[in-house]
């Protein structure tokens, strides 16, 4: 079997909403549901019910994966004690006008987190200008390594500034994607990020390279 034929539950989408200024908090009532709901819009139309805070990083990559296996869109903003997670309410009415208006939309980000139980293969590809990278297939696409991070801030930020340039990103852990590809990473690098993360970049013209 082709490494592209290989099926994987998909990453789940995260809009990451990092400034205060991207999103405005509010409350919003939803079809079947008396109560009405803690909630941020973050564009016209777009409103996330408050999920739960998350003081852990780990705990809140299973929650995002978990909820994305069930088809739901999320996002994910920084508190005091962590990171919060929202979730898209797409029949939600907005209960009141907020008085602050929506700024920094052009500057907002999108990332994709793998599933710890996803189905994925490490391949090499080559990409249209002739250089080949390390990758993950899922799904019939290819995810080149582009970095390997110990702290989940610098995670953000740098999945936020290569998004917002363009490019769609996604998100592991470290843990058992590095199984997989270890004998094409050194192992200084290795035994110093095992608990940290992977970031990969689409790379949507990328061919296999196929073993000689």
């Amino acid at each position: 079997m082709l490494l592209a034929e290989l099926s994987a539950q998909a990453p789940a989408v995260c809009k990451l909403l990092m400034e205060r200024r991207q999103y405005r908090t509010c409350h919003i009532s939803v079809p079947d549901l008396e109560q009405h709901l803690s909630a941020i819009q973050a564009g016209e139309g777009e409103f996330y019910s408050f999920y739960r805070v998350f003081p852990e990083e780990m705990k809140l990559l299973h929650v995002v994966s978990k909820l994305g296996n069930k088809g739901d869109r999320m996002a994910i903003t920084q508190s005091p004690k962590g990171y919060t997670l929202w979730v898209q309410e797409p029949d939600a009415k907005l209960l009141s006008n907020p008085a602050s208006p929506l700024h920094g939309q052009e500057d907002i980000a999108y990332a994709r987190f793998l599933p710890v139980n996803a189905i994925y293969y490490p391949c090499m590809v080559e990409v249209p200008e002739g250089r080949k990278y390390l990758s993950l297939a899922i799904e019939g696409n290819y995810y080149r390594f582009f970095k390997l991070e110990k702290d989940f801030q610098r995670v953000m930020n740098v999945a936020g500034r290569l998004s917002r340039q363009g490019s769609e990103v996604l998100i592991a852990t470290a843990k058992g994607v590095l199984d997989k590809v270890a004998q094409h990473i050194d192992p200084d690098t290795l035994g110093s990020i095992d608990d940290g993360y992977v970031i990969c970049l689409l790379e949507p013209e990328a061919k296999l390279v196929t073993p000689d």
